[in-house]
């Protein structure tokens, strides 16, 4: 049950990240199975008007240019870094390789790591409670215990 809420929950959210990049990053399109990107200056700072068109998913393969196979116009491969993202911010790993760089983004990535947390939390406390109910006669003798000290201290019988 909890890894079924776990591969839910990281698929949505992977959609949603990679949904966001590729809309907003309108400075990488494909001509086919080609990925061209829209030149930004060398000048520091770039103007302004060439980075509208970024967002995580231009930089990350503008970075990753000529020392990878992996290709921003195949389908799969921009779900498989979406996936990692949203698991490493599930599990609050979260390695740093894939970052927000536009507002939008820090929204839903905020958004992300408050939804990732509950969902974390869940599945560690619900695991804990599971790990913890697996012996039910220690679980009846530590209730019974618990009652003879707790009746015990009401009807203030000497510890002796």
């Amino acid at each position: 049950r909890f890894a079924t809420v776990l591969v839910c929950c990281s698929h949505w959210m992977a959609c949603i990240w990679g949904i966001c990049g590729t809309t907003l990053g309108t400075n990488l399109t494909c001509q086919g199975a080609d990925p061209v990107f829209t030149p930004i200056d060398d000048v520091s700072p770039p103007p302004i008007d060439e980075l509208v068109g970024e967002s995580w998913f231009t930089t990350l393969y503008r970075s990753k240019l000529g020392i990878t196979v992996d290709n921003p116009c195949v389908p799969f491969h921009v779900y498989s870094a979406s996936l990692h993202w949203a698991v490493m911010t599930i599990t609050t790993i979260g390695y740093g390789d894939i970052v927000p760089v536009r507002v939008e983004e820090y929204c839903l990535s905020v958004s992300c790591m408050l939804v990732g947390a509950v969902i974390w939390a869940y599945i560690i406390g619900s695991g804990c409670s599971v790990l913890s109910n697996m012996n039910p006669v220690k679980l009846q003798m530590q209730d019974k215990m618990d009652n003879i000290s707790r009746m015990s201290r009401e009807q203030k019988v000497d510890p002796e």
